[in-house]
């Protein structure tokens, strides 16, 4: 019977090769995409955004009774730092946010090239304190006194306890009301009482 023919190859030259090859190539890759990644940063860092996008509207929207849009929208307007992609959403709410009558603020960016600003206002139950007011979300904040509503009743209570002399004071109304009854001040004592 004939042998089959088996060939040997003792030269490993070729497979040596083969893989610095492979490697050369994985290396070209890398620094190719290293090269787009650096030249991307580069023209992002040089491009003038605010120029390219500038923002060109803003939109106050919310229930007010005690701000005003026109206020709000040139408050925003001074905030804004930047074009559409560069603008700073949390610098703008953070200067909003300054307004003791604003509980809530959320920005939103519209393409092209406009801003969304939804503004939720506090909604005063009582006063609280001698210096503040608290609101129907248990939210104690200090406006200018000269804007308090009048003909709130009074509430007072310990440090962290608002929430609790809310609760207590809004079933306190609920039932005194009943009776044709109002609270002109109501006080939460140390003891809880």
């Amino acid at each position: 019977m004939a042998q089959p023919y088996i060939e040997v190859d003792t030269d490993f030259r070729a497979t040596d090769d083969m893989a610095l090859a492979h490697w050369q190539r994985f290396l070209i890759k890398v620094l190719a995409v290293a090269a787009c990644v650096a030249l991307a940063v580069y023209f992002w860092q040089r491009t003038p955004w605010p120029e390219i996008l500038p923002i060109k509207q803003v939109q106050i929207s919310g229930l007010f009774e005690r701000l005003s849009p026109a206020d709000l929208e040139a408050k925003a307007a001074n905030a804004i730092r930047g074009g559409f992609i560069t603008v700073s959403v949390a610098g703008i709410k953070r200067e909003l946010m300054q307004d003791e009558w604003i509980s809530e603020v959320a920005v939103r960016r519209v393409w092209p090239d406009s801003l969304l600003i939804y503004v939720t206002e506090h909604e005063p139950v009582a006063l609280w304190g001698s210096s503040g007011l608290i609101s129907n979300e248990a939210a104690v904040f200090s406006p200018p006194q000269e804007s308090f509503p009048p003909g709130l009743p009074l509430l007072n209570g310990p440090g962290g306890s608002e929430a609790a002399v809310l609760e207590k004071y809004g079933r306190l109304k609920t039932e005194l009301a009943r009776r044709g009854m109002e609270i002109d001040t109501f006080t939460l004592t140390q003891r809880r009482a």
